[in-house]
């Protein structure tokens, strides 16, 4: 099978295409045919041995995808060979086959194209997990996104939105703010270019926000300390910056607040089950109108290293999807 390798981690330019085994089914698994893999800054990470979870040299990057099933081995149910699905494998993506555990497979519904889907699990199942489960989001309240240009960013502007919330957006350049206004951010702060906090207060009459999402880290999670209201939510989901930032604990206390982690691929592990549940549920919700997808860009295999790059360097919006099918 065809498969992007990471044989060294370093620069995204380490990636290379080429031929190599198909993986073994065992029994809890399912076969995928890949048509198309969604690409996210997470994957530059990964590549360059900076995520949080590191592996051995070499290996398959790719978080998520979507297909047809080919093979399913026993004790799977749910899924049956032929299905068009979607998947989390949270690594080995980035081929034009996969196995998976079925506990990172969903049923794609006839609404959602394969493109779409292949851009959707990561994103939305994070920004589910993060609002829903971790925060518990409630109508009227409202939330700060950092990061909101990019593809945790805009999922949790919609997921956020659909929980009736007003969402403030901040980014770093107009592009961006311009695809979190048409995610439905109900404000856009320029945070190169405005004083973030300053900006903040004034949008809610100096209470602060009720939530934050911080993909971001850095300055920006120091900057959440100070927007956020009494009692309120930080939830850190990553560290974009490169920097992981550590926690002035008096702020907390001033504030009364929660700091939240958010690990999805970690639920997975720990919980598979409520894992495989919002899998399901963030499926669910986009078919009953009430969430959408990404407005990602295609690519074809010859794109992916230069599309990598565009993500590390901070100057791609939303997310990438490789079309392995053209």
């Amino acid at each position: 099978m065809r498969a992007f390798v990471v044989a060294k981690t370093g620069p995204v330019e380490n990636l290379l295409l080429t031929n190599i085994e198909s993986p073994r089914i065992t029994p809890g698994t399912v076969r995928i045919a890949v048509d198309a893999v969604g690409i996210g800054f997470a994957d530059t990470l990964v590549i360059a041995g900076r995520y949080q979870t590191k592996r051995d040299t070499p290996f398959v990057p790719g978080s998520e995808c979507a297909g047809t099933v080919l093979e399913v081995g026993t004790d799977v149910f749910g899924v049956r060979v032929g299905d068009r699905v979607l998947s989390t494998p949270l690594q080995d993506a980035l081929a034009d086959e996969v196995v998976t555990d079925a506990v990172n497979v969903a049923r794609i519904p006839d609404s959602m194209s394969t493109l779409e889907a292949a851009a959707f699990p990561i994103v939305y199942g994070t920004a589910w997990h993060a609002l829903v489960e971790r925060a518990n989001l409630r109508s009227g309240e409202t939330v700060l996104v950092h990061g909101a240009g990019g593809g945790v960013g805009l999922a949790c502007i919609d997921v956020a939105k659909s929980l009736g919330a007003t969402v403030i957006a901040s980014v770093g350049s107009a592009r961006k703010g311009q695809l979190a206004r048409a995610k439905g951010a109900d404000y856009v702060i320029q945070h190169h270019e405005d004083d973030l906090v300053h900006a903040v207060k004034l949008l809610t009459n100096g209470a602060g926000v009720d939530v934050v999402c911080d993909p971001v880290g850095g300055d920006a999670f120091a900057a959440s300390l100070r927007c956020i209201a009494w009692g309120g939510r930080v939830l850190v989901l990553g560290f974009a910056s490169g920097e992981i930032p550590t926690l002035a604990v008096n702020r907390a206390l001033l504030k009364g607040c929660d700091i939240v982690g958010v690990y999805w691929g970690g639920l997975r592990e720990k919980r598979p089950d409520q894992f495989h549940a919002g899998l399901v549920r963030v499926v669910a919700e986009f078919e009953a109108g009430r969430i959408g997808t990404l407005d990602s860009t295609v690519i074809g295999p010859r794109q992916v290293v230069e599309s990598l790059s565009a993500l590390a360097s901070g100057d791609a919006a939303g997310k990438f999807v490789l079309d392995f099918r053209g």
